[in-house]
């Protein structure tokens, strides 16, 4: 039986599905019109809350943390690609997971609060 926490499985799973979705559609945009969507999903793991921010009249909730931080220094650290899928080794690790992946790049970002090392899986097209 696999160990990890249902929650990190599921997130897992879903971007797994949603990458497989994007590749699909992508697929379909070639051809019919020569374009190709870009995109790039990180999973991590770690606590946030969600804050109002904007002007009074124009706010809107977005998530805050370091696990925030954390996943966005991943995305601006070079890690995306794409149509890329990064896996942080917490996300995996909380998922019951092993990090390595055969065929996946490591890469390591830093942060405010350190530094978080994840696989990144790209698309072959």
């Amino acid at each position: 039986m696999r160990r990890g926490f249902p929650l990190a499985r599921q997130a897992l799973a879903a971007a797994r599905t949603l990458r497989q979705r994007l590749e699909a559609l992508n697929a379909t945009l070639a051809l019919e019109l020569g374009l190709c969507a870009e995109y790039s999903i990180v999973v991590h793991v770690g606590p946030i809350a969600f804050a109002p921010v904007g002007r009074s009249g124009e706010r809107t909730h977005q998530p805050v943390g370091e696990a925030v931080h954390a996943a966005k220094a991943l995305l601006d650290g070079g890690a995306a690609g794409r149509g890329s899928l990064i896996v942080s080794r917490a996300a995996a690790e909380a998922a019951g997971e092993a990090i390595a992946d055969a065929g996946a790049r490591r890469v390591v970002a830093r942060h405010a609060q350190g530094t978080i090392e994840a696989v990144v899986r790209e698309t072959s097209g």
